[in-house]
């Protein structure tokens, strides 16, 4: 597993396949784009600390490997209450530390 604090992107043993994103604290702007997806083999996604906002991907739960996926002080907003239960640490079917931070306006319609 890579390191979720280790700046940059990481590849694979392979050298081809992205296991891991971590930019924290670059003062980033702008949404978390879609295509992130498409990294099918992401274990670690780290965006703490930056300016980011709009909605999360809602496709993000096909993101199996994602073992780490921290979003504090950003400002990201609602989306479906699978994922928003699933990132704020409601019991899930497998260990993980999935964080969105408490200064992010997420919430979700379900009352679970």
């Amino acid at each position: 597993m890579a390191d979720p604090d280790d700046q940059g992107v990481y590849c694979g043993e392979d050298q081809e396949t992205v296991i891991s994103l971590v930019f924290n604290e670059l003062r980033m702007e702008g949404s978390l784009p879609w295509e992130v997806i498409l990294l099918s083999n992401l274990e670690v996604l780290n965006l703490d600390r930056n300016k980011l906002s709009g909605p999360i991907p809602s496709r993000m739960s096909e993101l199996t490997r994602l073992s780490y996926f921290w979003t504090r002080r950003n400002k990201f907003r609602v989306f479906s209450c699978y994922q928003f239960h699933r990132f704020r640490g409601k019991p899930s079917d497998r260990d993980s530390s999935l964080q969105l931070g408490d200064d992010d306006a997420l919430t979700c319609g379900c009352q679970s």
